[in-house]
């Protein structure tokens, strides 16, 4: 009875604790009624950070039981101000004007134990798509479905060959040090190697060819040299200055670990000032690239572009949209278009773009301006008839294209494109939808 009676009233005390939990996030809600730009440039104590939504950090409860302590709990987003690392939402205490002020506040909080730092919120610079889409691509990477085709990472003169296997696997292999260390002195880049000599289909030796868009054929043949866990990402700015100021740092500022194999590329020289897009085993067939033309401006030509792609349907929804949201701002939506010319294996491919924008098309860092992006692509024939292949799709403000090329040299072409910071994306001809992508993380503010 004895063991029952300790068992109810345990449970007991942790309803009791999550209720209480729970009505103080209600509290912190009605708390949260100012608008999230108030905060900007206030110094902020943080009670916990985290990429997952509705996390109640320990603190919040001794918070409720000493209400005498004024806290004003708020949840923000730190994407939306310059003084924090995106991605992350942020449990807050009470915010400051000055970091006096909040030093006190925060001396109170440390003899209660309660967990905080400060950190000033910087410039308020809004919901940015960019930045979110970063956030969503790190929570959310795309199943790779790109064949043989391996993503290529240069740091410091070395390429990098990413491992896309299932957690699951790279699980099994450990790094000799549990500890990163810089590679050849790189704030961004860490690396901790591995003692495994064959990686799930990988082994030492194998070989592969290395492809860059700007050329028809290979740039180089490498081999795996070793298997490592690289760490890489952008570091906030705060640190990075105080890192850069001959403070040697102990761990990575930014980043998970992730596994790659380290190439290499002896006695071949890899070419100075290419960019490396990715990598093929040797055996496999050489893709077919559609090398970029210098384009001289062509009316005639444009204006056949427009005549066969603003019939799309993709274009009258995303025209349709900008209008409203022109008019609502009570602007004039202008439109924007343009081509890029690409050859290769007796084909020419033109891609086409539209940009429907306000003012200037801004849409980074607090600004409002309207700007949708669509691209599609044709083909011209023979005897001079264009051929709608892609219908439009849209590009989000920071997506640029690189290229575009045919995987498996099979009359269906690929589309690569780089968005911030640096993530890169495999989008199949057929589909229109991501086939692979790799991030970079990024910790820092892109205002």
């Amino acid at each position: 009875m004895r063991f029952f009676r300790r068992v109810l009233l345990r449970v007991s005390l942790l309803m009791l604790c999550l209720c209480a939990l729970e009505s103080w996030d209600v509290v912190a809600q009605q708390h949260q009624r100012r608008s999230a730009s108030s905060y900007a440039d206030q110094w902020l104590v943080i009670l916990s950070s985290s990429k997952q939504q509705g996390v109640v950090p320990a603190g919040l409860l001794l918070l409720q039981q000493n209400p005498s302590l004024g806290a004003r709990v708020a949840r923000l987003s730190s994407s939306e101000f310059k003084g924090l690392m995106p991605c992350y939402e942020v449990v807050v205490a009470q915010a400051f004007s000055s970091k006096k002020k909040a030093v006190q506040f925060a001396k109170k909080l440390q003899r209660l134990k309660i967990d905080h730092y400060l950190k000033n919120a910087g410039k308020y610079v809004g919901i940015q798509r960019h930045v979110e889409a970063h956030c969503r691509g790190e929570a959310q990477p795309t199943s790779f479905q790109c064949g043989a085709m391996r993503w290529v990472e240069e740091h410091k003169g070395t390429l990098f060959l990413h491992l896309p296997l299932a957690d699951a696997l790279a699980q099994r292999v450990q790094p000799i040090s549990v500890r990163p260390k810089q590679w050849k002195g790189s704030l961004t880049t860490w690396i901790a190697p591995t003692a495994s000599r064959r990686v799930g289909g990988y082994e030492i030796g194998k070989k592969y060819n290395i492809f860059s868009l700007k050329q028809n054929n290979s740039v180089a043949t490498c081999a795996i040299k070793r298997f490592v866990f690289l760490t890489r990402g952008q570091p906030h700015f705060g640190w990075m200055q105080t890192h850069s100021q001959g403070r040697k740092p102990k761990a990575p500022g930014c980043g998970e670990p992730v596994l790659f194999a380290q190439l290499s590329c002896a006695p071949q020289t890899l070419p100075r000032g290419l960019r490396f897009d990715f990598a093929l085993p040797v055996e496999h067939k050489t893709p077919a690239m559609y090398l970029e033309q210098p384009t001289t401006p062509q009316p005639q030509q444009l204006a056949q572009l427009q005549e066969l792609f603003l019939k799309d349907d993709g274009y009258h929804k995303a025209l349709a949209k900008a209008t409203q949201d022109a008019e609502k701002k009570k602007e004039t939506l202008r439109r924007h278009f343009s081509f890029r010319s690409f050859a290769g294996l007796g084909r020419t491919l033109f891609l086409f773009q539209v940009r429907l924008q306000t003012k200037e098309g801004n849409v980074f860092c607090g600004a409002e301006d309207v700007r949708m992006d669509l691209y599609g692509v044709a083909e011209k024939s023979a005897s001079g008839q264009l051929k709608q292949l892609q219908p439009l799709l849209g590009l989000e403000a920071d997506q640029k294209i690189e290229g575009l090329f045919d995987l498996e040299s099979d009359g269906q072409f690929e589309v690569l494109l780089s968005s911030f910071y640096s993530k890169r994306s495999i989008i199949r001809s057929i589909t229109g939808k991501p086939a692979c992508s790799i991030t970079v993380s990024f910790c820092d503010c892109s205002c």
